[in-house]
């Protein structure tokens, strides 16, 4: 047998980098997570035969994309932790989060926007993956079962790409209907095909319409998507009502005003959040003085906290991480407020709360007896108390009556036998 090129011997050394160089989604845990690929979508219009949109809907061998291997419940208000399998984040680019009320999605699901990121998303780590990310289900996603779905449009891909994995999702806590859910911008699709509506390599996709919970990681590179397919896709996911349409970087009309979602770690100095246009940024004003008045959005931030990981309020209705100088501003969940630098419940004002600076790892959930929860962030924790029908047990929140079936399976794994 004669030897193998060295061409090819390069090609099969280079394989696995290859492979293990995408993203998908590890927590929450994503459907069919054993047939999900490390690949972005295919470059089709989605409803077509080619076309794996949404959700690789279409898998290898004809697998069922949506089977449930985990029920990820989600308390709205809550802070939670996204993390990633794969190597690399290619230089970052821009990520939104999105919810449909559809269990198995299909073409014609309407996917709304919770959260976006412009530039920097997902942020690579010292060890060669990516940091975990932290995100909150808004209060205007309806309470029951849903999708929750991440998209990604890397920034260094070297081709045009779009990446988007979805997992199941119960929503506790939020809207009673869909009235506010609806309002939200539809989630923006790009390179689908790429033919009608690209983004542009080595970039950090400006995306058009980003909603109301909108951070700018990166301004560097920013470029907005091209093709004759854009300005119609802008328009269609123009449903908010307190966005416009947005087709170039020098003519946007965003106004989305806030984000309630922060990455837990960043390697990035700089942090902003988008406010209006592209083409002058406010100034960020002062930290706000705590108040007992109701606090309406827009949410602001303030660039005067000092102390990594600690909790600050804005008024009784708002609350952030102080996170490199900037703290974020979100609404606090359904029944607390927040007051003293602790989130309490509403009807219990002289609930208490305390710090402690030996948490680990960053990103996992503490517990402070059993009414009492907080985020780990950079070794610093700042607890507040669970939401009302929950109890913190073991680094989990719980909704009390699962507690019995929780402390059945503690006995049953204690005694060696089966539950």
């Amino acid at each position: 047998m004669s030897p193998l090129p060295t061409s090819k011997i390069l090609l099969l050394a280079q394989l696995p980098f290859l492979v293990e160089c995408h993203l998908k989604l590890n927590k929450p845990v994503p459907y069919s997570k054993s047939t999900l690929q490390l690949d972005p979508l295919k470059n089709a219009l989605p409803g077509t035969e080619q076309s794996d949109f949404p959700c690789q809907s279409k898998r290898i061998g004809g697998a069922d994309p949506f089977i449930v291997d985990q029920e990820n419940e989600l308390m709205a208000g809550e802070p939670q932790v996204m993390t990633f399998d794969g190597s690399a984040s290619h230089g970052g680019g821009s990520c939104q989060l999105s919810v449909t009320l559809d269990r198995r999605p299909t073409a014609e699901s309407t996917f709304k926007t919770i959260a976006s990121w412009i530039g920097g998303c997902p942020i690579d780590n010292a060890n060669g993956g990516t940091d975990p990310w932290n995100y909150t289900i808004p209060p205007e996603v309806p309470n029951g079962q849903a999708t929750l779905a991440w998209s990604w449009v890397s920034k260094l891909s070297g081709q045009p790409e779009f990446y988007m994995n979805c997992a199941p999702i119960t929503v506790s806590g939020g809207a009673e209907d869909t009235t506010e859910f609806d309002q939200l911008e539809d989630m923006f699709r790009v390179n689908l095909p790429s033919s009608q509506c690209g983004s542009q390599l080595s970039s950090n996709l400006e995306i058009p319409n980003p909603g109301k919970y909108v951070t700018t990681f990166d301004r560097q590179a920013l470029a907005p998507p091209t093709g004759s397919g854009c300005a119609a896709m802008s328009q269609a996911t123009a449903t908010g009502s307190n966005t416009g349409s947005a087709t170039s970087s020098q003519s946007s009309t965003v106004t989305s005003v806030s984000t309630i979602s922060t990455p837990v770690s960043s390697s990035i100095n700089t942090t902003t959040t988008t406010y209006s246009s592209s083409i002058a940024t406010p100034s960020i004003p002062p930290a706000p003085t705590p108040t007992t008045s109701t606090i309406p959005p827009p949410y602001t931030n303030s660039t005067s906290c000092t102390t990594n990981g600690l909790l600050l309020c804005n008024g009784p209705t708002q609350f952030g991480l102080c996170n490199f100088n900037t703290v974020i501003w979100q609404p606090v969940a359904p029944g607390t407020i927040c007051s003293s630098n602790q989130i309490i419940a509403s009807t219990n004002s002289s609930a208490n709360s305390s710090d402690t600076s030996t948490c680990s790892p960053d990103g996992s959930l503490v517990c402070n007896g059993s009414d009492e929860f907080g985020i780990c962030n950079f070794g610093h924790v700042a607890f507040g108390s669970v939401a009302a029908g929950t109890t913190c047990v073991d680094g989990q929140v719980l909704r009390k009556r699962h507690l019995g079936l929780h402390k059945r399976r503690e006995l049953g794994h204690r005694r060696g036998g089966r539950y």
